[in-house]
């Protein structure tokens, strides 16, 4: 385990010359041995022991910061910039003060005479780095500001409003007047200037929750409704750009999405959770690159325009409807996130009803549809809810004071709710799922909040068939509170026999984030394989 470095016995200083505040806060009375040195120098490094005996260093306390929910070592990141050949001395920093939103700042003074483009840089860093821990805002300097004892000064040390990159060779200016309101909207959003429009959203910094904000300004802006999966298709200005002025039929509703599309094995298809959209599946995908195709099934209903569909069965008909098309004949591999899972079961009845085999079914950390005769004691609902609350506290206390309030509140709505029996057990369970996805969506337009309660009313009105078939089910370690135990207990009322579970490290969603997401894609791999091989 991880810990502070503390230092003691017969050569440890008396304290700080005239420093009486910051003597007492570091040299404290030994919690250990009082006896070998009745006090210990609190030295801020963070350090463990390895089996091996050596003391290993990883850093100093105060650099660890968490970035949307993901522990970032500071200084590993100040590691990694300093070692491009044109970055002469780099410091990392954290800001949030303005937008509400933490994000990494990358400080560097470059190699005298050298200039250095922000996309080398992140194209850089991404070769060594999960895309959390590269910096949103790249900043150049001169020189340092410096302490009296002339050591850099990093309270000093404030980034601009608005990143100002240099544009290189590859900044486009915009052409239309839809690229400049794009434009605008993007440099507000990702703190960004200028940005050209072959600019690409995630390389700027861009995730799922800005991506909610940015369509939602976008609608406001053109008035159109477009799914969140458009970024993979057109994660750049232009692309956009070319999405809005296209002409689209009303009528037609296109639900899946080629993630990832290369690689010649078989194809894995993954269904939306509760808020329809499939950006919970990119990371993932990225994983299967370049050996086999990755598809997301999005919900009719996100863009405003068509209506969501409020029976499980007829969702998964259409989309089995649409498999053919990018998988003539099985077996065919299928996953459902959430939600996402119930839709997958059905879709796996419902082809091997026509005769088609389904080679494996996963279910990523799904909550059961209503299960008749399934129903935890009140003591086992207080047991697993007090087994899960350490997960749950971990996750907790690292969001920022307007998420935990917005969680709390739901929490107790959602458990008084249930307690006095005015839902049923399993509303109240898919509503712990559905409020952790709408704190990171909370600006989600109208029309998808119906969407969502439609496919709450879906959930409520499913009745499994038992299914028998090859079943993988990956439930993350962390737990919601509120429940009636693990999940995988309900599912086994319905695939008695042929599921394997797997635990994995993260939250519901959080499974599918770095570094959590790597587990997940190695797990799902190894079973993919073994499939294809069976």
């Amino acid at each position: 385990m991880p810990g502070e470095l503390l230092l003691g016995g017969s050569p440890l200083a008396r304290g700080y010359l005239n420093r009486p505040e910051q003597t007492a806060k570091a040299f404290v009375e030994n919690p250990f041995d009082s006896q070998r040195s009745p006090r210990v120098y609190r030295t801020g490094d963070l350090a463990k022991w390895m089996p091996d005996g050596v003391l290993r260093f990883l850093g100093r306390i105060d650099d660890q910061v968490k970035i949307r929910g993901f522990r970032v070592e500071l200084g590993e990141v100040e590691t990694a910039l300093s070692k491009h050949p044109l970055i002469g001395e780099a410091v990392v920093t954290v800001d949030g003060a303005t937008s509400g939103e933490r994000r990494l700042v990358a400080h560097f003074v470059p190699v005298e005479g050298e200039k250095i483009s922000t996309n080398d840089l992140r194209r850089f860093l991404s070769e060594s780095l999960p895309e959390y821990m590269i910096p949103s805002i790249f900043a150049e300097r001169q020189s340092w500001p410096l302490t009296p004892s002339g050591k850099i000064d990093r309270r000093n040390l404030t980034p601009p409003d608005v990143e100002r990159r240099d544009p290189s060779e590859t900044y486009v200016a915009p052409r239309n007047e839809v690229e400049t309101k794009l434009i605008e909207i993007w440099e507000t959003l990702l703190k960004a200037h200028p940005i050209g429009i072959e600019d690409n959203f995630f390389d700027l910094g861009g995730h799922s929750l800005l991506a909610v904000r940015l369509f939602s300004e976008i609608e406001k802006a053109f008035g159109k409704r477009l799914p969140l999966a458009t970024l993979f298709k057109a994660p750049t200005v232009r692309q956009l750009t070319d999405t809005i002025r296209a002409e689209e039929n009303p009528d037609v509703w296109y639900s899946v999405i080629d993630i990832q599309p290369e690689g010649d094995k078989t194809p894995f298809f993954c269904v939306h959770g509760i808020t329809g959209d499939v950006l919970w599946f990119r990371d993932l995908a990225k994983a299967f690159a370049p050996e086999r195709p990755f598809f997301g099934f999005q919900a009719r209903g996100l863009d405003g325009k068509n209506e969501a569909f409020e029976s499980i069965e007829k969702m998964a008909a259409y989309y089995v409807r649409q498999l053919p098309k990018f998988q003539a004949e099985g077996p065919y591999f299928l996953g459902g996130a959430s939600l996402g899972g119930i839709i997958a079961l059905e879709m796996a009845q419902q082809l091997r009803d026509e005769g088609k085999e389904v080679g494996l079914l996963v279910l990523f950390d799904s909550g059961p549809p209503p299960v008749d005769g399934f129903e935890a004691s009140a003591l086992k609902k207080a047991y697993e809810s007090t087994k899960n609350l350490p997960h749950w506290f971990a996750n907790f206390v690292h969001l920022s004071s307007t998420e935990m309030v917005s969680r709390l509140g739901r929490r107790v709505r959602i458990g008084w709710k249930a307690m006095m029996r005015k839902v049923s057990d399993s509303e109240a369970f898919h509503s712990v799922e559905a409020s952790d996805l709408l704190d990171y969506a909370n600006q989600m337009p109208e029309h998808r909040r119906r969407m969502i309660e439609a496919h709450f009313r879906a959930i409520l009105h499913y009745k499994a068939q038992q299914y028998d078939g090859p079943t993988l089910f990956f439930r993350a370690r962390a737990q919601s509170v509120i429940t009636s135990g693990p999940p995988e207990k309900a599912w086994r009322s319905i695939i008695p026999k042929s599921m394997q579970v797997r635990v994995v490290p993260g939250t519901h969603e959080g499974i599918f984030k770095p570094p959590n997401v790597e587990k997940l894609a190695a797990h799902l791999k190894e079973f993919l394989e073994k499939a294809e091989r069976a």
